[in-house]
């Protein structure tokens, strides 16, 4: 965190914070919140918006595979909490948040001829380049040290994927992959006997740590177009 200035004021037992400016991580961000005295332990709410945010800054806990991501990230959110110290702090952390991405590369990463191969669905063509994803968005809810996702979806070569599961913070992913193959722009190299031409969604079910994940394919939930 860093060129920090904000105005603070005080009232009764509580201290108020508002427009507040920081940079943090390549980024620059705008917070507004407040510190309530008037219980004990007291409470704490923040309105925290982030812009210009490089997302190499939130990789570095990520897969190898997945360390070389370039692109931006906006976010903003609202989290309350309450506590003393930080480990009671993080213990009662709620709240949510929406990140929105920009010309997302995943550099040497093919993330999704991995999804197919891993999941057995088949082999794709490969590609020449980055992968891109030109926007993507997702909503994260926090609450008893674990993250929620509970929408996202992006886009690669006609693909849609659309993701949700959650984190425990420390511990194993659990994330549910839907696929939507109908727009696919990639050729098919090699195709599983399941994954028929004009199948539509299929899906995939990766759980373990960051650096161990296991893929899991699902039933195939729609052939054709619906």
């Amino acid at each position: 965190l860093k060129d920090f200035q904000g105005t603070f004021e005080a009232a009764g037992r509580t201290i108020r914070m508002k427009a507040a400016k920081f940079h943090a991580s390549g980024g620059h961000g705008e917070a507004s919140g407040e510190v309530d005295f008037s219980s004990a332990p007291p409470q704490l709410a923040a309105n925290i918006s982030l812009a210009g945010l490089p997302v190499e800054a939130l990789t570095s806990r990520l897969p190898s595979a997945l360390q070389g991501m370039r692109g931006a990230v906006m976010a903003s959110g609202h989290f309350t909490t309450r506590g003393l110290g930080r480990e009671e702090l993080g213990d009662n952390l709620v709240g949510e948040a929406t990140l929105r991405s920009k010309d997302l590369s995943f550099s040497d990463f093919d993330p999704l001829e991995t999804l197919v191969r891993q999941a057995h669905w088949g082999t794709l063509e490969p590609v020449h380049g980055p992968q891109v994803a030109h926007s993507a968005a997702m909503i994260l809810e926090v609450a008893s040290r674990r993250l929620t996702l509970k929408n996202a979806a992006l886009e690669l070569s006609g693909a849609t994927l659309q993701l949700s599961g959650t984190y425990a913070l420390g511990g194993a992913l659990n994330l549910d992959v839907r696929t939507d193959l109908r727009h696919l722009r990639r050729r098919w190299l090699a195709r599983e006997d399941e994954l028929k031409p004009g199948a539509g969604y299929s899906e995939a079910h990766l759980s373990g740590p960051f650096d161990k994940l296991v893929v899991t394919p699902q039933v195939i939930v729609s052939r054709g177009r619906e």
